[in-house]
């Protein structure tokens, strides 16, 4: 029930996925820019490791992600590399850390990337109760069906305070493109959404970005 996503750098046991949409992209850099993500069993010094690497390669570290999961640490990157480099010379280099899975894919100056469709409505969802076998995919379901696109998401587990249950929390952010459909309604949404939480035993909240404090 986990996704690999990471939602920070803390070691905090949480999962995170994050998506940006894109219509058009304008290259004026000079610079090629790769998502390097690794995985493997957890150890002191990942990321010094992967860091060290990159340095040496020329590499700059913009926006990262990573997360423990299980016994296990994944770290994702977002580097600018000088122009002679590829996916694979990165990899290659990457290689000699010890432990790691590790895979390299070529992506786009994030500071080129024109963003399209714009956003017509966005809205926070948070859910807190026990924790149930397919509960992410009931509620992100339901976003799905009333044309919500899920912009980030993120899952923690825990032992309950009483009883011996395991509680589970998960939030994210939604949205819907312009122009908004007509058939949507913010109100009917959140009404399906509390409905479901009350038959999984928990309670699950989606509020407009405007009342969100």
């Amino acid at each position: 029930m986990f996704f690999t996503f990471a939602a920070s750098a803390s070691r905090r046991v949480v999962s995170n996925w994050t998506k940006q949409k894109v219509s058009s992209v304008r290259q004026f850099s000079s610079q090629q820019f790769f998502i390097v993500n690794s995985v493997g069993l957890d150890r002191p010094g990942i990321v010094s490791d992967m860091t060290g690497v990159m340095d040496k390669a020329g590499c700059n570290i913009g926006e990262s992600r990573a997360v423990k999961l299980g016994n296990h640490f994944s770290v994702m990157m977002l580097v600018s590399a000088p122009k002679e480099e590829t996916t694979s010379s990165l990899t290659e280099q990457l290689k000699v850390i010890d432990g790691l899975t590790i895979t390299t894919f070529e992506t786009s100056d994030p500071k080129a990337i024109e963003v399209n469709p714009q956003t017509g409505w966005s809205g926070q969802f948070k859910l807190s109760g026990a924790d149930n076998p397919g509960i992410v995919y009931k509620v992100t379901s339901v976003l799905s069906k009333n044309r919500l696109s899920i912009e980030s998401l993120q899952t923690t587990s825990e032992d309950a305070p009483f009883g011996g249950t395991t509680l589970f929390k998960m939030e994210g952010v939604a949205t819907v493109s312009k122009p908004l459909p007509k058939s949507f309604n913010i109100v009917s949404v959140q009404e399906e959404l509390s409905a479901l939480g009350d038959n999984l035993n928990c309670d699950i909240e989606l509020s407009p970005s405007d009342d969100i404090s």
